[in-house]
């Protein structure tokens, strides 16, 4: 059996991800459009295209997600988003019913 530790996945500043609001905040707003402001509710969507215009609003998201295990193991800082060549399939919906 394989254990993998946080320290693994996140690169050190985005270890405390999950108690670090404040950097939260930042990424989810850093980029100039979101995952709310491309795409409409309740459908899936294939993000190709427009996965640079939103990699720090999709590593957020992909944080949350993965933050009970210490982070996902691949995605471990924004740019990983746009640069792994392994994915290049993206799938994304929006269940997101606040706004």
């Amino acid at each position: 059996m394989i254990y993998l530790f946080e320290s693994e996945f996140r690169m050190k500043k985005y270890r405390d991800f999950k108690s670090n609001m404040e950097l939260r905040h930042r990424l989810l707003n850093m980029d100039k459009k979101t995952f709310d402001d491309l795409y409409s509710k309740h459908h899936w969507y294939s993000i190709e295209d427009h996965k640079k215009d939103i990699k720090n609003n999709l590593f957020t998201l992909i944080n949350i997600a993965y933050d009970d295990i210490g982070g996902h193991p691949k995605i471990n800082y924004p740019d990983k988003v746009v640069k792994d060549k392994d994915m290049t399939f993206w799938q994304a919906i929006n269940t997101n019913d606040d706004k």
